[in-house]
């Protein structure tokens, strides 16, 4: 899970360096989140938000492993893939690898892997990383547009000082 936190032009990176309850304590202090399907999102919806909103906006990439009814919260922008794909036309794949990772589960099966992968330029394990397609095509204009909607609606406010 990625999350900084942004102050001025500084970023702070806190990947590794949080346990739950200091998560719980950022989201709780968060105008809003930016992640994938994870525990950040389900915080995202249940943790109560020290600014007085009844929905913390959060936007969540989600690509096509699971149904976007199946997933997604109200308040929450989730940028999913279902229908793009012949793998998720009608729901998701339900697939959440693309490589094996060998550690003996059986998501490491040919069977069960990612139908369409995308090799980028990441190395993992010596070799090239792959993604699902269904998360390639998320770009991140898609991903700016989405948090651009809540100012533009009127739920967030653009800071003016």
């Amino acid at each position: 899970m990625i999350l900084q936190l942004r102050l001025g032009i500084r970023t702070i990176n806190l990947v590794g360096k949080t346990n739950l309850r200091q998560l719980i304590r950022l989201v709780y202090h968060s105008i809003g989140t930016l992640g994938g399907v994870s525990l950040l999102m389900h915080l995202t919806a249940a943790v109560e938000s020290k600014h007085g909103l009844l929905s913390r906006p959060g936007v969540i990439v989600a690509g096509g492993r699971e149904p976007s009814i199946w997933e997604s919260y109200n308040g929450q922008k989730f940028i999913d893939m279902n229908g793009c794909l012949p793998c998720c036309d009608l729901g998701g794949c339900w697939r959440s690898r693309c490589q094996k990772v060998f550690d003996g589960d059986e998501k490491d099966d040919d069977d069960k892997l990612c139908l369409y992968p995308v090799e980028i330029d990441f190395d993992f394990k010596g070799n090239k990383m792959r993604i699902p397609k269904c998360l390639n095509i998320i770009k991140p204009l898609d991903v700016i547009r989405a948090i651009e909607m809540y100012y533009e609606g009127g739920i967030l406010r653009y800071n003016t000082h």
